[in-house]
């Protein structure tokens, strides 16, 4: 569980060769995106804006030869939970 409202979601994705891009969605709304990355690492902080009750947030990531890999995360948003900052 998480306060509804603003969060901060980390996001790493590793590929053996290079990350092209990463998408963040959240609901089904594309919120973050991250690309261009010449490196085999890609980091950044998605700021999500989390709805009271179920939050499905899905990563979808590339690599440079095109092959994609999904992760969900299913995050409660609660309107009396403490806040919480998922990046410490």
């Amino acid at each position: 569980s998480a306060a509804e409202g603003p969060f901060r979601f980390p996001v790493r994705v590793i590929d053996d060769q290079r990350v092209d891009h990463a998408v963040v969605y959240v609901n089904g709304e594309k919120v973050d995106w991250a690309g261009d990355s010449k490196r085999s690492s890609l980091e950044f902080t998605a700021e999500v804006t989390l709805d009271e009750g179920v939050n499905k947030i899905r990563i979808v990531a590339e690599d440079d030869q095109g092959l994609a890999f999904r992760r969900l995360f299913v995050v409660r948003g609660e309107a009396d939970a403490a806040a919480v900052d998922a990046a410490e």
